[in-house]
């Protein structure tokens, strides 16, 4: 369950519970991947190491913190770096 309350200023969420139908509880406090507008950040490029090395869904964006360069996941495919 995902929920909030409050103004856009002060919002405060509380994540629980089960978040895949396979049994396998999610990590809520110390998550792998987390994207805010799009956008998640990756150390290295994406298509061979760090957290998104293979994961992407068409159109994330991620910012490498190694080496300072934006990936973008297209077409099934890490491209760039940009």
């Amino acid at each position: 369950m995902i929920s909030g309350a409050g103004s856009a200023a002060e919002t405060e969420w509380e994540l629980s519970g089960n978040t895949s139908d396979d049994g396998d509880d999610v990590d809520l406090q110390n998550p792998t991947r987390i994207l805010i507008n799009g956008w998640g950040t990756n150390a290295g490029d994406p298509s061979a190491e760090g957290e998104w090395n293979g994961h992407g869904r068409e159109g994330v964006q991620v910012y490498d913190t190694a080496n300072d360069d934006r990936y973008l996941y297209r077409g099934g495919d890490w491209r760039g770096p940009f």
